[in-house]
């Protein structure tokens, strides 16, 4: 008896529906692995994404090299040998180049196009010779979310479950094959992140250009301050980020900041504690802001120029 055998039309008409749904699923995922592929990476241990015709970006708390030096597994089967370039733990970005070029860079979303919640994305991975893929969904999009060391994820994209061994620093790519992220597991704490190429880009033409961010200094210790109910009506919100201390000779000490100052405001932006202000310092390397103060009571402004934080 064939397959079909004993079903009503109805019921017939519904099955080979559903096949054909399934077998076109099933080959426009092989189809997006085949356009991605060629520009996943297998690069000092783990998996890498071509950016460039001469660039790859990857994890750099999953990077091995031997000083600079970084093994590049090719995708169609030849190593070669990469420059390691720089890196940012905030991001958790490293940037290699590799010296005999000709990487294909893999397909970018169109601009202001985001992820959605439910959408099916692919995690592809070269951790050894072959390209491996492994299927999820978006499972939460979120907007400016603070990570570690200021780091602020203007656009926040998790997937609903964790990165197969070796996956970490390969890209997730939509159902088109374009980059939806990098993946790491590193930026927040339990968190499977697909790094967006709108994030990852500036930090990217920091590092080529200078080897690591240039990420905005102070020179100053801060704790948590909580401000009187009588200041309601002169401050946007009764915290802010109490300054324990200065060193000399730096950027706020040059400024005239004191300890005791406690800054709740920087431009235009609020700053309601520690994280806040050190997330909007993140990206004013030698820049000259307006902190607004409150300094024995009284509210203040101050104009600072900020340094570059040393690692």
């Amino acid at each position: 008896m064939g397959l079909h055998a004993g079903l009503s039309p109805a019921r017939n008409e519904g099955f080979d529906r559903m096949s054909i749904s399934i077998t076109d699923l099933s080959d426009g995922l092989a189809s997006l692995v085949e356009r991605a592929g060629p520009s996943v990476l297998g690069i000092g241990g783990t998996t890498g994404i071509a950016w460039t015709s001469d660039l790859a970006i990857t994890s750099a708390s999953s990077l091995r090299c031997h000083g600079d030096t970084v093994e590049v597994r090719l995708p169609e089967g030849g190593v070669t040998e990469g420059s390691l370039l720089g890196s940012d733990p905030a991001s958790d970005l490293a940037v290699v180049r590799v010296r005999q070029g000709g990487l294909t860079p893999i397909a970018r979303r169109e601009d202001g196009k985001s992820a959605r919640v439910g959408e099916v994305v692919l995690a592809l991975g070269r951790p050894g010779r072959a390209l491996r893929a492994s299927q999820r969904i978006v499972g939460l999009v979120g907007k400016d979310v603070r990570a570690r060391r200021g780091l602020v994820l203007r656009d926040y994209v998790e997937m609903d479950r964790g990165f197969p061994e070796g996956f970490v620093g390969g890209p997730v790519v939509d159902a088109s094959g374009a980059l939806v992220g990098l993946g790491t597991d590193r930026v927040i704490r339990g968190a499977d992140l697909a790094m967006t190429s709108a994030q990852l880009a500036p930090i990217v033409d920091q590092i080529v250009k200078d080897g690591r961010p240039k990420l905005g200094w102070l020179g100053v210790a801060v704790q948590p301050a909580r401000l009187p109910d009588r200041l309601a009506t002169e401050v946007p919100a009764l915290t802010g980020a109490l300054l324990t201390a200065i060193e000399k000779g730096g950027p706020a000490d040059t400024a005239g900041l004191v300890v005791g100052d406690i800054v709740v405001g920087l431009d235009d932006s609020v700053v309601e504690g520690p994280d806040g202000l050190l997330a909007m310092l993140r990206n004013l390397a030698e820049k000259t802001v307006t902190l607004r103060l409150v300094r024995g009571g009284a509210v203040t402004t101050l104009g600072a120029t900020l340094g570059v934080r040393k690692r």
